[in-house]
Order: structure tokens, then C-alpha cells, then sequence
């Protein structure tokens, strides 16, 4: 989910990722009671943000998601880069293969048009997973 070391030195006004604060923390726990929603977050090249947009909902256990939306869908926001997240509204913050799988997918699909997956989050009750810390994208 970072940006590189680069584009901090060569952008005299960035702006650190701050740690998640109350206003943060009171939205996770709201998504975290929605059933499966699946949502990209759209980066600039220097990893500001543009906007977040939840593509694609599911049932209580499930939500189907194709990779030429989420392409289409960042190339019309004009993004470099992409946070992917979902919730697991079973509680659980840990990836199943499915998720590795789609993640995987999207990778691949979003390369192609030269745009960079940079996390991959998963929110479950008050808990997140990152596929960037576990080294998983």
C-alpha cells in the first residue's frame, strides 16, 4: 500500500499515511456490518487519493467480482494505482483462496493497462488484513 521511497523525494509535499483515527476506525466498523461489498479505492501516481466506489455487493457470504469492471472502472477515474478492500461479514479477517485468486486476477488485468494494485484490505468486525503486509500482492 505504499508508495515508493522515489516519489517521496521527488514530491517535496507529500503527505505520509497517517494512522487510522477515530472517523477511521467508525467507518470500518460501519462497513464491517454490511453484508459482502467489495470496494477500490482510486490513487494518483503519487498515491493521492481520487475516489472510493463500492463495485460490486454480494450476499451474506459471497460477492462476485470481474476484473474487467475493476479495469474499466480505474481507467475511468484516470487512476495509476488502486487499493482493493472487501468486508467479511462472517467476522473472519482472513483471505480465503478466492479472495487470493481474484486478487491475483485483478493484478494481472490492471497491469496490462500499466495500473498497479498496491493492497489488497479485508475487513472483518473491527479487524483488517493486508495482502501487502503478509506479502500476498
Amino acid at each position: 500500500m505504499r508508495c515508493t521511497d522515489n516519489q517521496r523525494l521527488r514530491n517535496p509535499h507529500y503527505k505520509y499515511p497517517r494512522s487510522p483515527g477515530r472517523r477511521e476506525e467508525k467507518r470500518m466498523a460501519r462497513l464491517a456490518e454490511l453484508p459482502e461489498v467489495f470496494t477500490l479505492i482510486y490513487l494518483d501516481n503519487h498515491c493521492r487519493f481520487i475516489a472510493a466506489e463500492g463495485l460490486f455487493r454480494g450476499t451474506i457470504d459471497s460477492a462476485t467480482v470481474h476484473a474487467r469492471v475493476v479495469v474499466k472502472e480505474a481507467l475511468k477515474h484516470h487512476a495509476a494505482k488502486v487499493i482493493l478492500a472487501h468486508v467479511h461479514p462472517s467476522g473472519i479477517a482472513e483471505p480465503s483462496k478466492a479472495d487470493e485468486y481474484i486478487t491475483d486476477r485483478i493484478k494481472q488485468a490492471l497491469g496490462l493497462v500499466d495500473i498497479k494494485a498496491l493492497d489488497h484490505i479485508i475487513v472483518a468486525g473491527g479487524e483488517t488484513t493486508s495482502f501487502a503486509e503478509r506479502g500476498l500482492i
